[in-house]
C-alpha cells in the first residue's frame, strides 16, 4: 500500500510517494534506533532509499524513528505499521553542535549521524523542541514538522 505524503514547503505542497509496505522486512530497519532522523536519498523515499541524517540541514528529511513494536510470536517478520514518524511528537537524538537547546526550538540535522541540533540559519528543520535539553546530547522531545524555515 503506497502513501502520499505532501510537504508544504515555501507555500508549496511537494507530494512524494512514501512506501512502507506492510511486507517490508524488519531487517531492512535494524540499521535504525529510536530517535534517528531519517532522510531519503532523493525525493521518492520508500523502505530501500532511507537512511540516518548525516550532515547538517539536510534538505531530504522525512521523518523520526520510532521503536520498532515487538510482532507477536509465530506471524511472521513483516512490518505491521509505519516505523518512522511523519508528523506528532516523538523523542529525537539531539546534540549541542549549535548551542544547547531551549523549548520553542527549531531542529535540524547535524553533522553527526541521525542526530539533531538547533537550527540557527535557514533550511529543513525536522520540528520544534518541546522541552529543553538538559545535557549536551540524548534524547528530547519534539513536535514534528518537517518544513523549511528562514531564520
Amino acid at each position: 500500500m503506497k502513501k502520499i505524503i505532501l510537504f508544504f514547503i515555501s507555500g508549496f505542497f511537494l507530494a512524494c510517494n512514501f512506501c512502507f509496505s506492510q511486507t517490508d522486512s524488519i531487517s531492512k530497519y535494524s540499521k535504525f534506533s529510536k530517535g534517528d532522523i531519517i532522510v531519503s536519498s532523493d525525493l521518492t523515499p520508500n523502505a530501500d532509499n532511507i537512511n540516518v541524517s548525516n550532515k547538517p540541514y539536510d534538505e531530504y528529511i522525512i521523518g523520526v524513528f520510532r521503536e520498532m513494536l515487538k510482532m507477536k510470536e509465530g506471524i511472521d517478520n513483516r512490518v505491521k505499521y509505519n516505523p518512522v514518524l511523519l508528523k506528532g511528537i516523538a523523542e529525537v537524538k539531539y546534540n549541542s553542535e549549535n548551542g544547547l537547546i531551549k523549548k520553542g526550538d527549531a531542529i535540524t540535522t547535524s553533522s553527526e549521524a541521525g542526530v539533531g541540533m538547533k537550527a540557527t540559519k535557514t533550511g529543513m528543520i525536522v520540528g520544534i523542541a518541546l522541552e529543553d535539553a538538559t545535557a549536551p546530547s540524548g534524547l528530547l522531545k519534539i513536535r514534528i514538522c518537517v518544513q523549511y524555515v528562514v531564520q
